[in-house]
């Protein structure tokens, strides 16, 4: 079985790689409805080599491993900033799964942990989708 180290390297490598790839495809279907106005100011706001570069190697900050459970926590580039995101793992037969994706509260960012009186996370601090 992969390391999570390797799992989440090989995550975010395919992942990068499939974004390329929906905005290679999405391009004729852009081509085909907008303007040109419209298409140029969608490329400039287009993922560039160099943020396909960064999502390939986010930082990672923590690494839990519990049996057949864990939990990583990186930075990692969003919507063109640098954020911090959660992800729990559990093992799937021989192979690790994501279960879970979260974000840093955008409210607290964490400051109010266990106090349970953000109402956006409930002072867990991360943000589940």
């Amino acid at each position: 079985m992969q390391t999570i180290e390797e799992f989440m390297r090989w995550y975010f490598f395919e992942s990068a790689n499939y974004e390329l790839t929906e905005e290679e495809k999405s391009n004729a279907f852009v081509s085909r409805y907008y303007t040109v106005e419209m298409n140029n100011a969608r490329s400039r706001n287009s993922i560039n080599d160099g943020q396909i570069e960064q999502m390939k190697q986010p930082i990672v900050l923590e690494l839990n491993v519990a049996g057949n459970k864990a939990q990583v926590i990186i930075f990692e580039m969003d919507c063109g900033e640098l954020k911090r995101h959660i992800y729990r793992l559990k093992v799937e037969g021989e192979n690790w799964k994501i279960d879970r994706i979260g974000s840093e509260c955008s409210i607290c960012k964490g400051k109010v942990r266990g106090w349970g009186n953000c109402p956006i996370c409930d002072g867990s601090g991360w943000c589940y989708y």
